[in-house]
């Protein structure tokens, strides 16, 4: 025979996880979109994309300090940013301050260059 087991088995809920931040929708708020790559117009692709998508993307440019291969997300608050990974899969998010004044900011690296 098998012994009982001592532990009752709780079924955690997941909503009880205190590191979860909740998700804040990107529709709302400014985004710039910056261009990483060599290939031109990429910005303006992800604006025009974005925009009918339904977000506010305000502010368009190049992005001169580095060639990135993944996209790059910077936001002004913590769970923004998160919706934008389905056009982004492979970006990372980073908590940060945007000098140029908007919300959220996406440098575009090399994998998200539109065709």
């Amino acid at each position: 025979e098998e012994p009982a087991s001592e532990e009752p088995v709780t079924e955690e809920p997941a909503s009880e996880e205190p590191a979860t931040v909740e998700p804040i929708s990107s529709v709302g708020h400014t985004i710039e979109v910056l261009n990483s790559t060599e290939t031109a117009g990429v910005a303006k692709g992800w604006q025009t994309t974005l925009n009918e998508a339904g977000f506010n993307v305000t502010q368009i440019g190049n992005y001169e300090t580095e060639g990135l291969t993944d996209s790059r997300i910077i936001v002004t608050q913590e769970g923004m940013g998160q919706d934008l990974l389905q056009y982004f899969p492979t970006a990372t998010i980073v908590v940060g301050t945007i000098d140029s004044g908007v919300e959220i900011q996406i440098i575009v690296g090399t994998t998200d260059v539109q065709q």
